[in-house]
């Protein structure tokens, strides 16, 4: 089902950008590892220069309310993005990630696909929008 076509997609998309070899190492990179970022380091990530902050849900919830600065991306859209060399999810110095809260078996797959191709430039803010909101902090809404 979904996990099916979300690895059609990765791999079309890695085929598409990377030469084979380099498409065989990036899944058997070792040392990747997904970097969970409490609400504090979150929030100070978030301060730096050249963040790029997504926002993981679907866009009807996005609209309704989302992290400030906060982008609309599904995973596996940002993992299609993150293959291609241009495009501004590739370029990002750092990115934040979040969904509403934990992330479930699936999405933790393609959060460790994702990982490989961003490395320590990736940061997934483990208490989502859940906590965000719990904790009062600002709002933005649309898009």
């Amino acid at each position: 089902g979904r996990f099916l076509v979300l690895w059609v997609v990765l791999v079309l998309a890695a085929c598409l950008v990377r030469p084979r070899a380099d498409l065989l190492n990036l899944f058997s990179r070792p040392g990747t590892r997904v970097s969970n970022a409490s609400l504090p380091e979150a929030l100070r990530i978030m301060q730096e220069p050249g963040v790029t902050i997504i926002d993981a849900r679907e866009s009807s919830y996005f609209v309704q309310g989302h992290i400030p600065r906060a982008r609309n991306y599904t995973l596996e859209q940002i993992a299609l993005e993150a293959s291609l060399t241009n495009s501004p999810l590739a370029r990002a110095r750092m990115l934040v990630l979040y969904k509403a809260g934990k992330f479930g078996e699936l999405d933790s797959t393609v959060v460790t696909v994702i990982s490989k191709v961003f490395g320590d430039r990736l940061a997934v803010f483990a208490g989502g929008w859940r906590e965000w909101i719990e904790c009062g902090l600002p709002v933005e809404r649309g898009h």
